[in-house]
């Protein structure tokens, strides 16, 4: 299993071949943005990433079986993009998902479980505001932005609310306004998102990428 002592590590990308995260291996690592996993990973570990308050996963591994208690808890501004969706698409080998395990991650949107799964434990996703609330998570990032326009953290919810909501425009608006604030993007959902659009979308998204 591997694990950290570091509590200011920012990007984690974790071996070929390991088998298994330790407990608490990234307790309140605070500063992970992002994370890798390898098609060897079978366990994240009780904790693993617990107060891991800006994680960002973009996928989980194929062979991945358990996902213990509290694995990611309190992850409040932690993204789960797989696929470019912001949906957290667990894969089919998974058998258990420990107590409390997503507990008030808050930028969880979609949920796919495979029915291969055997055990979810209490509270596993409790908390998870947005989850399955498109609209009202919309909603909520304008209302956020407008009354606070230069928050970065504002700006970078709504452009990625208004991608996941067809209005490409208005969410390279704020994209813009991020990557101006030299801020962690976390758009790259945006690109591959707009591969289920038409030509016609795409040749839009292409024109206004070129212009940020």
């Amino acid at each position: 299993a591997v694990g950290t002592k570091s509590l200011y590590i920012q990007n984690v990308t974790i071996k070929d071949g390991t088998t298994g995260i330790a407990d608490y291996a990234f307790f309140n690592c605070q500063y992970i943005m992002s994370v890798e996993f390898p098609s060897s990973l079978e366990k994240i570990g009780r904790g693993s990433f617990l107060m891991a308050l800006n994680i960002f996963i973009d996928q989980f591994p194929e062979n991945l079986r358990l996902i213990d208690d509290y694995a990611f808890y309190g992850c409040e501004n932690a993204y789960f993009g797989v696929n470019g969706t912001l949906d957290l698409v667990l894969p089919d080998s998974l058998e258990k998902i420990g107590r409390s395990a997503f507990y008030m991650a808050g930028k969880l949107y979609g949920l796919e479980i495979s029915g291969s799964c055997k055990y979810i434990g209490d509270y596993a996703f409790y908390g998870c505001q947005y989850l399955g609330a498109d609209q009202a998570a919309l909603d909520t990032s304008l209302i956020w932005v407008k009354n606070a326009p230069d928050d970065i953290e504002a700006q970078r919810a709504a452009a990625i609310q208004l991608a996941r909501n067809g209005r490409y425009d208005e969410s390279l608006v704020y994209m813009e306004k991020v990557l101006q604030a030299k801020g962690d993007t976390h758009f790259d959902f945006l690109a591959l998102a707009a591969i289920e659009t038409d030509a016609d979308t795409r040749a839009g998204l292409q024109k206004s990428f070129d212009s940020l």
